[in-house]
């Protein structure tokens, strides 16, 4: 049901008595992270079952997007199926990695939850490619898409808000005869500091709160 070509996608705190406060000062920047931290950005296979509810233990990764814009009927929309080259300025990212779990039963995919995330040189630039990517995709709401070298369709799920630094938007997997065949895939991303995150969650159910939790 899902197509070869989709891109695979506790604090405890104490009471003391504080002195007082020291006058406010504004607070420096955070430091961008290294490209090598990429490896604690992600979840384990341990985390991914916990937080999808399933043992989805089939794992692999991957160091650059595969997928572009072009690929799509309607490459103005494409993101809304996955990380593309474009949405990440054409490599302009200092590190990458796309992690992939899931599981099958039966000869068919009973879950993927996919992790996305790249690093760029500063804050401003990882802000700056993640609006440009995402703030456009309102328009997409609704809208009827395709891979190129694949039939399957999907119906885009994209009302909005696009103007956060925090986007969801999701799409349904129509059969040949334009009925919805129940299998869906859920998106969120997000940027901070230098980083830019999206994870989703593809099932026979709503993946939100699962892609929610990794982002």
């Amino acid at each position: 049901h899902t197509p070869s070509w989709f891109p695979m996608q506790a604090q405890k705190t104490s009471k003391t008595h504080a002195p007082d406060a020291a006058p406010a000062t504004s607070a420096s920047p955070p430091k961008p992270l290294p490209a090598n931290s990429l490896k604690t950005l992600t979840l384990s296979n341990e985390d991914v079952s916990e937080v999808v509810g399933l043992p989805l233990g089939d794992r692999s990764q991957f160091d650059s997007p595969s997928a572009s814009a072009s690929d799509y009927s309607k490459p103005e929309c494409a993101l809304t199926l996955g990380i593309t080259k474009d949405a990440l300025g054409d490599g302009e990212f200092t590190a990458y990695r796309s992690v992939r779990n899931q599981a099958s039963k039966d000869d068919g995919l009973i879950g993927m939850f996919s992790q996305n995330v790249a690093t760029f040189e500063t804050s401003d630039k990882a802000s700056e490619i993640f609006h440009k990517a995402y703030a456009p995709l309102g328009p997409c709401n609704s809208a009827i898409i395709s891979a190129k070298n694949n039939p399957a369709t999907w119906k885009i799920l994209a009302s909005g808000p696009f103007n956060g630094d925090t986007v969801r938007f999701g799409a349904l997997q129509f059969t040949d005869r334009g009925q919805p065949l129940g299998w869906r895939c859920d998106h969120q991303a997000h940027v901070k500091n230098n980083v830019i995150v999206e994870a989703s969650m593809c099932a026979w159910a709503n993946g939100s709160p699962a892609a929610t939790a990794a982002v």
